[in-house]
């Protein structure tokens, strides 16, 4: 598989600064910003009082008391809705991030590429490294996917296009739906409480820190209950309709799985995030306006266990 690269257009970035910047974060979002470091990226969650969650983050120091943060870009005024409630009895600012992108490396020897280009690359999952002009951050576990943050003229974009091949942002959406990783769109913001989405599983929650928005109803859940359904990656044999939302049992024709995220890989095969009981086979699933369809699983590289 060659390195690619694309802007990954579908993503927002935020500013929050000021002297209460790092400490209002702490009391909102589910990730500990003490972990945030210049060689750690942080991703996390916003939920309303409700534990529901109204956008996924990833957020990065980016000075003294000043943080970046990426979200979806159909959400970031949702988000930005949210917090101003909050923000107003804090010192601090968020605002969106005007002269900086956001761009994907991707591809089976994407960590060399970035080594050659950049002069070291992260070693885990959300680490990152920096730059002169930006830093770049590891998306998954095994090191094929990396976000590079810059402004647009910046030379490190430059220098790791130069060396890709020109890819898709359908492309990186596919995989990262490979990753099982969830991004909340406007349509789902308030809908799910982490545990549905796997949030749980992925980094974004610390069950160790202080008091944020919605905790209370976070942490039950993940000691006293446990969550009946959650998000599965799966790829159908052919491109899903834009308007199909929903798979069915192909025998009694009921639902069994809601399409959380989806994107087109270079086959136009749909690669899905499916919100469905992990004991249902997808296999059996159908879509009802293109029947010939077929659905196949993939695997996490993380692992769900019984609750």
């Amino acid at each position: 598989m060659s390195v690619f690269f694309t802007a990954l257009n579908q993503e927002s970035l935020l500013n929050l600064q000021g002297p209460d910047a790092l400490s209002f974060l702490q009391g909102q979002a589910t990730g500990d910003t003490a972990a945030l470091s210049t060689r750690k990226a942080l991703p996390a969650l916003i939920c309303t009082p409700q534990g529901r969650v109204v956008a996924d983050l990833m957020c990065h120091l980016t000075g003294a008391d000043q943080l970046q943060i990426r979200v979806r870009a159909s959400v970031a005024e949702i988000l930005c809705d949210h917090l101003k409630k909050y923000i107003l009895f804090s010192k601090a600012e968020l605002t969106p991030v005007g002269d900086w992108v956001m761009a994907g490396c991707y591809g089976d020897n994407a960590a060399d590429t970035i080594a050659a280009t950049v002069g070291e690359v992260p070693q885990e999952q959300y680490a990152r490294c920096q730059t002169p002009d930006g830093y770049v951050m590891q998306l998954d576990t095994e090191g094929k996917m990396f976000e590079c943050y810059a402004k647009a003229d910046s030379a490190m974009l430059t220098d790791i296009s130069a060396a890709c091949t020109a890819g898709s942002d359908a492309q990186w959406q596919a995989l990262t739906v490979d990753q099982g990783l969830a991004r909340i769109e406007a349509e789902q913001s308030g809908e799910y409480v982490p545990q549905n989405l796997n949030f749980d599983l992925t980094g974004h929650i610390s069950f160790t820190k202080g008091c944020y928005t919605g905790q209370e109803v976070v942490a039950r859940l993940h000691y006293k209950g446990k969550s009946k359904k959650r998000v599965l990656p799966a790829v159908s044999s052919g491109t899903l309709p834009a308007d199909c939302d929903t798979l069915l049992d192909t025998d009694s024709g009921k639902p069994v799985a809601t399409i959380i995220n989806r994107s087109n890989d270079s086959d136009n095969n749909s690669h899905l995030l499916l919100y469905m009981k992990p004991e249902i086979d997808i296999a059996s699933a159908s879509c009802e306006a293109e029947p010939a369809l077929h659905f196949s699983a993939l695997p996490l590289p993380y692992t769900i266990s019984a609750d």
